[in-house]
């Protein structure tokens, strides 16, 4: 049966998401929290300790969030004003967290490079493989009809336009 979550705190909770073993959430204020068993830094606090209640991402606590995903091994935001952050692992291919590299990262992380100027408006994250963030990325009023960039993760060549499927 759910069990109410206790904090000793009153959270007015706007958007939640759940990975394998850890949770994030966004308050309506833009803050964000998580909780959970921690691994390869996703739960953002830059410790290697879990986290029996939610607790606030403090590298966050000045930024807008709107929304949040979870995977097995990583956890993505998104602000207000469309930027896309992410963290935990990034090696071995548990998430390729979208940097460039195969880093983990155990506090969020800004995504630039080919993502900037678009606005990402809407984020999931896989679960149930170790290799992918997929992240819906639309920016109002401005479709694309040739791709931005083009990249390849497993082997596999990806085509992303102002109204796409984002796998990092």
């Amino acid at each position: 049966l759910p069990k109410a979550l206790e904090s000793a705190v009153v959270l007015d909770v706007q958007n939640i998401a759940c990975g394998g073993e850890h949770a994030a959430m966004v308050t309506k204020q833009g803050e964000v929290f998580s909780w959970g068993g921690e691994s390869g830094g996703r739960l953002g606090h830059g410790v290697d300790s879990d986290v029996p209640h939610p607790k606030l991402i403090e590298s966050l606590s000045n930024t807008n969030i709107e929304l949040v995903a979870c995977g097995e091994y990583h956890t993505c935001a998104v602000t207000l004003s469309g930027d896309l952050y992410t963290w935990g692992d990034g090696t071995y291919n548990y998430g390729l967290l979208g940097h460039g590299n195969q880093v983990s990262h155990w506090v969020p992380k800004r995504v630039n490079g080919p993502l900037e100027g678009i606005h990402v408006s809407s984020i999931s994250c896989a679960t149930s493989t170790r290799n992918s963030v997929i992240a819906m990325v639309f920016e109002k009023g401005n479709m694309a009809k040739e791709p931005i960039y083009s990249y390849n993760i497993a082997g596999l060549n990806h085509e992303v336009y102002r109204f796409m499927l984002f796998s990092c």
